[in-house]
């Protein structure tokens, strides 16, 4: 199994990269990006081990209090046609 590492900037970045598919507003999705990444790197922290679907609901979950289109839009970003 491959090992990967939390990065809050690649976190950041898609977030400002799915806010530009949904056209939020680059001030409002740099707001979003930089608050959400805080709280998951917070939250990360905290724990000794994460899984993917465990990084991916906490992040959905965070994106969900600013944009539902935006937390909508990066849990299901590998489905989406």
């Amino acid at each position: 199994m491959k090992e990967v590492v939390f990065s809050k900037d690649n976190l950041e970045k898609e977030i400002l990269k799915d806010a530009k598919s949904i056209n939020l507003a680059p001030g409002f999705a740099a707001t979003i990006s930089k608050k959400v990444s805080n709280a998951v790197e917070h939250k990360v922290n905290k724990l000794s081990t994460i899984t993917n679907n465990d990084l991916e609901r906490i992040v959905t979950a965070e994106l969900k209090k600013y944009s539902a289109d935006l937390a909508y839009i990066y849990h299901n970003r590998d489905k989406i046609i």
